[in-house]
């Protein structure tokens, strides 16, 4: 039995059970969509079936006029504002020239005549997207876990987890900053200075795109890397404001773009759906409501809304555990456990989990008394499983959302445990 178990233990290591579980889930997913007949799609992933890909379409339709702040007030910064100007400048003037002229016209234009989901050109441009982006998804994790023996097969595991599928089927530019900060951490420290250079560039270009995807410049901290973690944030401020005097708005879109943004994050709405800190404080509300079967007045309600949105502060908690824990994917959580309970964001924040989960493996390899915890929660994070709910009301519990903000939960009591709590804590500093 020792020699069994042994064998199993030698050869069930991180990879091969992330694959395998992989499998088992996808075939969980299949089955369901096939016994439901295709009706559980909008309830795994986006709940509209008539939105797919908008993410990718609407921005490039938002670029028509080269006044996006100033028409169409959108929310992504000038950088990823300029992407999707030259795709604009691919598509035929015949079918722009048909496009809403307002947000919310465009919204309504979904399945008309007008959608550009039905036109040629921008169809190919969106599957010229997924094509680049999953071929350059596949070539950066297999640089980042090139000592494992089934890094064709990770590549492909990451490619079908929830967070990268749910960001594709959006068409969202998160799956390129996802890129982006997997290439600075893989090359961040390379012998190639060119490359350790361009390595900086890319988080620049990934915070230029998105901003919070800036959080992993603290890694360069964390490694004490001072004069690299300067020039990142020059590079930062190029990303950011150059691409400001594209448009016709100029400079003066820097206040329209801050005035949206500052609305956008202080938008309060009282769900469990997320995974910000607030939304996890009102599950753990709703359940403890349950339990003891209050009927909750509606100013307990407001009082929960305001205080949990004004805690999503504490974020920066994970941020200085950074700085006390010993490994490299400890830090990487670090990073991207505080992009993800800062904000409350779509699924496919999800994605930015996927990045310590592969160095987690990298590094680890087999599992131990101290790493299976972390292991599972990151792994049932990464799992596209049938879990499916209603549509949201005032204060419902979320299943789907539950387990990912049990996941982050747990991840987050490991990291202040192993930076503030371990007895180890001293050797480690050492190290």
């Amino acid at each position: 039995m020792k020699r069994l178990a042994n064998k199993i233990r030698t050869q069930l290591n991180m990879s091969n059970c992330f694959i395998m579980c992989t499998i088992i889930s996808l075939t969980i997913t299949f089955i369901t969509l096939f016994l439901s007949h295709g009706d559980l799609w909008s309830k795994i992933f986006f709940h509209d079936s008539l939105d797919t890909g908008m993410d990718f379409f609407h921005s490039i339709e938002y670029t028509r006029g080269r006044s996006p702040y100033e028409l169409y007030n959108t929310l992504y910064p000038p950088l990823a504002n300029l992407l999707f100007y030259v795709l604009f400048r691919l598509v035929p003037l015949e079918q722009a020239r048909q496009w809403a002229d307002t947000f919310s016209e465009g919204i309504v234009a979904r399945g008309s005549f007008t959608d550009l989901r039905i036109w040629q050109p921008t169809m190919m441009l969106f599957i010229l997207f997924i094509m680049l982006t999953t071929a350059l998804l596949i070539y950066i994790v297999k640089k980042a876990t090139l000592n494992e023996t089934y890094s064709h097969w990770l590549s492909l595991c990451v490619l079908l987890s929830y967070g990268v599928l749910y960001s594709l089927e959006r068409g969202n530019i998160i799956i390129l900053c996802v890129i982006c900060c997997l290439f600075f951490i893989c090359y961040k420290d390379s012998t190639n200075k060119w490359m350790a250079e361009f390595a900086l560039i890319t988080l620049a270009i990934s915070a230029g795109l998105k901003l919070y995807p800036a959080v992993f410049g603290l890694l360069l901290l964390y490694d004490k890397q001072y004069k690299k973690a300067i020039r990142t944030i020059i590079y930062g401020i190029a990303c950011f404001i150059l691409p400001f005097f594209v448009f016709r708005e100029g400079i003066n879109g820097l206040p329209i773009f801050l005035d949206v943004l500052t609305n956008h994050t202080s938008e309060l709405y009282l769900t469990t759906r997320g995974f910000s800190i607030d939304k996890i404080i009102n599950s753990v509300a709703f359940i403890f409501i349950k339990l003891i079967n209050w009927d909750v007045p509606f100013y307990v309600l407001e009082q929960l809304l305001v205080w949990g949105t004004k805690l999503n502060i504490l974020a920066i908690i994970p941020a200085i555990c950074g700085f006390f824990v010993p490994k490299r994917w400890q830090k990487i959580l670090s990073c991207s456990l505080t992009i993800l309970l800062y904000q409350s964001q779509g699924v496919y924040i999800l994605s930015f989990l996927t990045i310590p989960f592969l160095f987690m493996i990298a590094e680890e390899h087999t599992f131990s008394r101290k790493n299976i915890i972390p292991y599972v929660a990151l792994l049932f994070s990464q799992l596209v499983l049938p879990i499916t709910e209603g549509e949201d009301a005032l204060m419902q519990l979320s299943v789907k959302y539950g387990r990912f903000q049990l996941c982050i939960s747990v991840l987050l009591v490991y990291l202040i445990i192993h930076a503030f709590v371990s007895p180890n804590k001293a050797s480690n500093q050492k190290a």
